[in-house]
Formats: C-alpha cells, sequence, structure tokens
C-alpha cells in the first residue's frame, strides 16, 4: 500500500494486469517534454505536471490522480517529490520473480 499526501493507494506489482499498466505509464513519462530556459515557463509547468497526472491514472487503472494531488499545487518541486515518494514504494515491492522465488521454496 502506497501512503501519500494522508491517503493510500494499492497497487501489486506482482499482477498481471498491473505490470502491463507499469509499462505503459513509463511511456507516458518517456513523452514529457525536456525542459530549456526558453520552456521553463508557465505552460511547461502545467504540462509537465499534467504528465504526471496522466502516468498515475494509467499505472492505477483509475483517476487516482485527482485525489493524489487534492491541495498540491502545480509545483515541479511537489510533484518530484511525490513521484520520488512513488519509486521508494515500488523499490520496495516484491516483483513477480521474488514472490515466485518465495513460493517455491
Amino acid at each position: 500500500m502506497w501512503k501519500i499526501n494522508d491517503k493510500e493507494f494499492e497497487l501489486d506489482l506482482t499482477e498481471a494486469e498491473t505490470v502491463e499498466r507499469y509499462h505503459k505509464s513509463l511511456k507516458i513519462l518517456e513523452k514529457m517534454p525536456k525542459p530549456t530556459k526558453k520552456t521553463l515557463t508557465k505552460d511547461y509547468i502545467l504540462s509537465y505536471c499534467k504528465t504526471f497526472r496522466e502516468f498515475y491514472d494509467e499505472i492505477f487503472g483509475f483517476p487516482i490522480s485527482e485525489q493524489l494531488f487534492v491541495d498540491v499545487p502545480e509545483s515541479i518541486l511537489k510533484y518530484n517529490q511525490i513521484y520520488e515518494s512513488f519509486l521508494e514504494f515500488v523499490k520496495n515491492q516484491p516483483t513477480g520473480l521474488e514472490a515466485l522465488q518465495q513460493f517455491t521454496k
């Protein structure tokens, strides 16, 4: 269970559908525009944040971004902090291979 902003979201990375959504969601992040001195504008920041909202909606399979980002300003720093929390959560999840190894011991 991922706990963030006083909310909890379930994500099982040993489940086939979830893994498929996970890989699709990573492709969303790959399409994020790269910042430059000229592009670091309000429009860029809004686009950056929108990309992350789409990422979370895809990976969880339902629109969680409204819940996840309630009271969170459209801020690269704030969105990155949430993403860092998510990466830490994912890092601590067992993989399908680890779950299989536990079963076959």
